[in-house]
């Protein structure tokens, strides 16, 4: 059932959508650029963005994947919460994240991405730090509704939208690949070792795992090269008409 509308979505862009051609320049310059950096599949590692994204996707899945999985079993068990409530809980956290997914880009659109990116992971500690602290109170709870969709929003930031204002157009595919690949591997592998420990060390562990990758992903942030098109946008289109009069 999960897989439907994805699968939908596949047939309509296939049906409705085609290829967008660049123009000659484009092409020759796309070219250029391609036999320039071709030599090496390493030369996307040259860029610190990309870099530190692959840092950030792996506490990313490690953090998103531990709390999504977990989270209702550690309401029920450690939280004494009912299934029917914990139903209500869960869902009321998507609805909330589905906010957030609107809300976070736009606050990156005007404050920038590293900023937008640092401001909200912090906010996503306290998901499931909330749930550690404060299991069987609305404390967690509330926290958990609040900020526990936050990482899964924070994703397009740094697997494409970072990317794609870091890199060459040739290399912004390939980098998002990499950056996501990457980070879900390690990211479940994380996800495995961080519920075999649990067994031995108890449900709330994971918990701590999900908080500690969270704020580590906030830490990351800080050595993101800050990019913002629409910022630089409004910068050039300021410089090309403040010229224009001068000309005048």
């Amino acid at each position: 059932m999960v897989s439907i509308p994805s699968l939908l979505l596949g047939i309509l862009i296939w049906l409705f959508t085609s290829e967008v051609k660049p123009s000659s320049v484009e092409k020759q310059d796309i070219t250029e650029k391609r036999e320039e950096t071709k030599s090496s599949f390493f030369e996307m590692f040259k860029y610190r963005n990309v870099v530190v994204s692959i840092l950030i996707s792996i506490c990313c899945m490690a953090g998103l994947w531990i709390l999504y999985a977990f989270a209702p079993l550690y309401l029920t068990s450690v939280g004494q919460v009912s299934i029917q409530k914990m139903g209500v809980i869960m869902s009321s956290m998507g609805i909330i994240g589905i906010s957030t997914a609107i809300v976070i880009p736009i606050f990156s659109d005007y404050f920038g991405r590293k900023k937008a990116l640092i401001f909200f992971s912090f906010l996503a500690v306290l998901a499931p730090l909330g749930l550690y602290l404060f299991p069987m109170g609305w404390v967690g709870i509330g926290g958990l509704v609040l900020f526990g969709g936050m990482l899964g929003s924070i994703t397009p930031i740094y697997m494409i939208i970072i990317p794609k204002e870091s890199l060459p157009v040739h290399l912004t595919a390939t980098s998002s690949a990499l950056i996501i690949g990457i980070g879900e591997v390690i990211g479940s592998f994380i996800l495995g070792g961080a519920g075999t420990l649990a067994d031995s060390s108890g449900l709330s562990f994971v918990m701590i795992v999900s908080a500690v990758a969270s704020l580590l992903m906030a830490i990351l942030g800080f050595g993101l090269i800050g990019t913002n098109s629409r910022k630089t946008k409004t910068m050039s289109n300021n410089v090309i008409e403040k010229g224009l009069v001068e000309t005048e």
